[in-house]
């Protein structure tokens, strides 16, 4: 068990917590990265379609939905929603964020970024932030890291930060 703990503990040591700023330059518009989740172990791929803010992300297949959502509880609202601990992979480097389980802002019907009245998760009179549309999903998830903020109120989302935290 000791053996366990310290290769859990090495793991760790290895995973950057970083803020909003850099992750926002070192994470581009329409760029890949694979996700894992840091209580199950499960990993997916996720790009990038969006967000000033804190990055918009999408999976990029339904392979990679199907394992994303499989980590969330089926929340029943954007308000309500879970942010789970999850580690970004960008080549060999590792960092600490959190990713929000609840698909928002998306129609299959509109084109991306075009004005609609109806979008996922509740949203209306916006833009249609969805960029795949065979993934399985219908609308983005939220991805944050330290000093993120919510696009909806300009705060920091707290749950957000104490998933981080907990890595």
């Amino acid at each position: 068990m000791a053996r366990h703990i310290e290769l859990f503990e090495e793991f760790n040591s290895k995973i950057s917590k970083i803020d909003w700023d850099e992750a926002n330059k070192i994470i581009p518009l329409f760029s890949s990265f694979g996700v894992t989740d840091a209580e199950t172990g499960s990993s997916w791929m996720m790009m990038r379609t969006s967000g000033k803010l804190h990055a918009d992300v999408e999976p990029i297949t339904k392979e990679d939905t199907r394992k994303m959502l499989s980590c969330f509880p089926e929340d029943d609202s954007f308000e309500n929603a879970t942010y789970r601990p999850v580690i970004v992979n960008l080549g060999s480097e590792k960092y600490a964020a959190a990713l929000m389980g609840f698909p928002h802002c998306g129609s299959n019907s509109t084109p991306f970024k075009q004005k609609t009245k109806h979008l996922s998760g509740g949203f209306k009179n916006m833009r249609n932030w969805d960029y795949d549309r065979d993934n399985g999903v219908v609308g983005h998830f939220c991805l944050h890291f330290l000093g993120s903020i919510r696009h909806t109120d300009k705060k920091e989302d707290a749950k957000a930060q104490r998933a981080i935290a907990s890595i």
